[in-house]
């Protein structure tokens, strides 16, 4: 973790670093793959939302998913977004 300060008033503040974002995502991205066809069982058509290894998001519409995120709060960015699909092609949004 990078702890970045401009001046001496300012508080620190600390950045995640690109690398540790990367390895989080990957891991979801892994999680994805590994539950996929449990998760087409539930979530077959729809777009999810995968954080930490769980699904905080879905709906059949990738942009009202999103909106739903950013009504939250949520940092998209953190979120590997995903279409579960009848076949398993892979989308990353």
């Amino acid at each position: 973790m990078y702890i970045y300060k401009m001046d001496v008033n300012m508080p620190e503040i600390k950045l995640e670093s690109e690398f540790e974002k990367l390895k989080k995502l990957k891991k979801d991205f892994e999680w994805f793959e590994s539950n996929y066809k449990k998760l087409k069982q539930e979530y077959k058509g729809e777009y999810v939302a995968i954080k930490n290894g769980s699904i905080s998001y879905h709906d059949i519409d990738v942009f009202k998913l999103m909106e739903k995120m950013k009504e939250t709060g949520e940092n998209t960015s953190s979120f590997i977004i995903q279409h579960i699909s009848e076949d398993k092609y892979i989308y990353a949004v």
